[in-house]
């Protein structure tokens, strides 16, 4: 498949260099901030006045950064404040949609304009976190119940509860995307 490519700057991240712009979506937040809700357990590094949900332990070790930096903030200070969905490694040409911590890869430059994507809005990560965030295998658009195993570059829906049990898969690892984000053509199904 052809690689998704664009001609954007690469972002890494870093610490905290750059200092809150007002008018920007992080209300308060300034660059390279660790933020995470209280009582919640997903962690967020703010990039380019966004946020940058970091999956696991893993992908925070690989951007070097402190547990002990993690700032405690409110529930609506996050949820009005977008969160990355299109990431690329800084060294790599493979663009991602992340979505609940999985990471997609868009296989081409068609899925990736079909899909309504802005080229503008790729965040490049260092290598390390992209290569620490899980892929998602098993997926399911957000106006719909079935849930697709992605295999050899094909959607195959899962039929059935009895076959996604027979499979022993976990719904903790299926990622919701949006309608526009099966990128993949169709496969057999999974009986």
């Amino acid at each position: 498949s052809t690689p998704v490519t664009a001609p954007a700057t690469p972002l890494v991240l870093q610490p905290p260099v750059t200092p809150f712009v007002p008018g920007t979506a992080a209300v308060g937040f300034v660059e390279g901030a660790l933020v995470r809700v209280a009582n919640a357990f997903k962690v967020f590094v703010v990039k380019a006045f966004n946020l940058l949900h970091i999956p696991n332990p893993s992908a925070f070790a690989a951007l070097g950064l402190s547990w002990r930096n993690i700032q405690e903030v409110t529930p609506s200070s996050v949820s009005s404040t977008p969160e990355i969905t299109l990431q690329r490694g800084a060294t790599d040409f493979k663009v991602y949609t992340v979505r609940d911590g999985k990471k997609l890869h868009i296989p081409n430059p068609q899925a990736f304009t079909k899909a309504g994507h802005k080229w503008e809005d790729i965040v490049d990560v260092q290598k390390g976190f992209i290569e620490n965030t899980p892929d998602a295998s098993l997926i399911r658009p957000s106006d719909s119940q079935k849930v697709y195993r992605i295999e050899k570059g094909k959607l195959r829906w899962i039929t059935s509860l009895q076959a996604f049990n027979r499979m022993k898969l976990n719904w903790a690892n299926v990622a919701v995307v949006t309608p526009n984000e099966l990128y993949y053509p169709v496969g057999k199904d999974i009986k």
